[in-house]
């Protein structure tokens, strides 16, 4: 019965499809689109003909929908004004804000471009860095662009509001102001087709990566189109000729200094010299016994670090390693740009805030305690057993779950202290984190003994997500990759592991670029 019902659910969802594409198609006029005027995305030739990515891609999506296209040229505010007006009509690209969301159908991602602060080479803060807006005193915008709303909330004291995006680069090359917010592949555009020198324009800030759409205004009666719409650009996405389309354009910005990707039907573009400032990233990481140590000149050595040194190399990014307390690595990451962080473990609830960059280690977690009863799961532990882990530490929301009321500690060493205190009946934790904690503790562990085993964690190297460039992501990423997959790290890393097996006794084991904590089978 309850396939049936999904079949004809399915049934029903393609006939609809099916019958908007008949009825906006036979006998219909062209389906009417407004583009905003943009170099290499929506520009006129000199035969008056319209071309680019975004009209191409159109084209396509109404082609695969059974529909003819009407497409004109309009300024961005006309646009949306005319969309307002005449709402039985598409427009490109539309930022997709909170504010917008309620007012169209987005039927496709079209780009996601960064929003970046621009200064000139020669600014103080070219120097010293931007990590928030409201450093700068004056900052130019286009005049009732999302953007302006941006720099109010930022509480940015001057901001210059003109007519255009040409006016707004202008008054920052003419020096009436200390940055323009703007989008890399802005700047760069608009630059080329109004013949201006930007040479001296860099990226010093992200506020963040906003998606433009393919739109249709919301009225009554307009889901049908919305919906064979979305459905066409789908399927069209699916196609040689929109693989050909990605290529091209990709090539296209390069000439521009783009950086230009396709993901999941999205362009990605962004500035390469966002990344040519190596200054300004942040690479933090705890101390983690012989992963993560301080040597004799207080600099972060053992496999955590050197891994990350590698692939700071890997990525030709010179940056300093930083030791830093747990509670600083994770308020970091998640509040600031361009912060590289070791390690932190994958959990599901953590996976939209981070860029994961690369796997490091991967343990197996249980509650430890000093007698002799044990579980089969955390959910079977009395719920009056007080748990105790590190402060923001991924086990303190699994002990929280499973109604295990939690302690959280500054440190590992106060985790063992508090068991044999009393002060815990379990301590939530890896088996190493224990015997580290018990190698910093006047009270060891030797009457600490597992009492359930709870589940195997990865940890990673992460990439802040707050303004980060996603082409800083990219190039952390590739770097990753091609490290992993070399003879030189996979050498090093396997020499690691045995040395340290030998001299403490573990049984540690490296496979697809992770090192196991544990003994593994490599045949599988």
């Amino acid at each position: 019965m309850e396939a049936g019902a999904v079949s004809f659910l399915r049934w029903l969802t393609g006939g609809l499809s099916l019958l908007a594409s008949v009825l906006f198609s036979v006998n219909a006029e062209p389906l009417s689109v407004i583009v905003s005027p943009v170099p290499v995305f929506s520009e006129e030739t000199q035969d008056g003909e319209l071309r680019g990515y975004t009209v191409s891609l159109i084209r396509g999506v109404l082609s695969e929908a059974g529909l003819e296209d009407s497409i004109r040229p309009e300024p961005f505010a006309r646009m949306l004004a005319d969309l307002k007006k005449n709402p039985n009509q598409l427009g490109a690209s539309v930022v997709r804000t909170p504010q917008r969301e309620s007012q169209y159908h987005w039927i496709m991602p079209v780009t996601a471009t960064p929003n970046q602060l621009y200064i000139k080479k020669e600014s103080v803060f070219a120097r010293s860095g931007v990590s928030s807006l409201n450093q700068l005193s004056s900052i130019a915008v286009m005049r009732d662009d999302y953007r302006h709303e941006l720099l109010r909330q930022a509480n940015v004291s001057g901001v210059l509001a003109v007519n255009s995006w040409e006016q707004a680069i202008g008054t920052l090359l003419r020096d009436r102001v200390e940055g323009v917010l703007f989008s890399s592949a802005g700047v760069r555009l608009v630059c080329a087709q109004a013949l201006m020198d930007c040479d001296e324009l860099i990226p010093a800030y992200t506020t963040g990566t906003p998606v433009s759409y393919l739109v249709l205004p919301k009225t009554e009666g307009s889901e049908a189109l919305a919906l064979a719409l979305t459905q066409a650009a789908e399927r069209f996405r699916q196609t040689p000729a929109f693989r050909q389309l990605a290529d091209e354009v990709q090539d296209e910005l390069t000439a521009f200094g783009l950086i230009a990707r396709t993901d999941d039907g999205v362009l990605y573009l962004s500035d390469s010299r966002s990344i040519d400032k190596a200054e300004h990233i942040w690479v933090l990481g705890e101390l983690s016994g012989d992963f993560a140590k301080l040597n004799s000149r207080q600099e972060l050595v053992g496999y955590n670090a050197d891994l990350v040194r590698a692939l700071l190399l890997e990525a030709d990014v010179d940056a300093p390693l930083l030791a830093v307390p747990w509670q600083r690595l994770i308020r970091e990451s998640l509040q600031k740009p361009n912060v590289l962080a070791f390690t932190v473990a994958r959990t599901p609830e953590r996976e939209e805030l981070f860029h994961w960059i690369t796997p490091v280690t991967r343990n197996s977690y249980g509650l430890f305690g000093l007698d002799d009863e044990t579980w089969e799961t955390i959910d079977d532990i009395p719920k009056a057993k007080v748990t105790g882990t590190i402060k923001r530490d991924f086990r303190s929301d699994i002990a929280r779950k499973a109604g295990l009321p939690v302690v959280e500690f500054d440190s590992w060493r106060e985790v063992v202290d508090a068991l044999h205190q009393g002060d815990i009946d379990l301590a939530f934790a890896s088996p190493d984190a224990m015997d580290h904690g018990c190698r910093q503790s006047a009270a060891g562990c030797k009457n600490i003994q597992l009492a359930t085993r709870h589940s195997d964690v990865t940890t990673w190297v992460v990439l802040s997500k707050s303004g980060t460039d996603p082409a800083l992501v990219e190039k952390f990423t590739e770097a990753a990759s091609r490290l992993k997959q070399s003879e030189k790290y996979l050498q090093w890393a396997e020499r690691w592991a045995r040395d340290i097996n030998r001299r403490s006794n573990t049984r540690y084991s490296v496979r697809d670029g992770i090192m196991y904590l544990y003994s593994i089978d490599k045949t599988q």
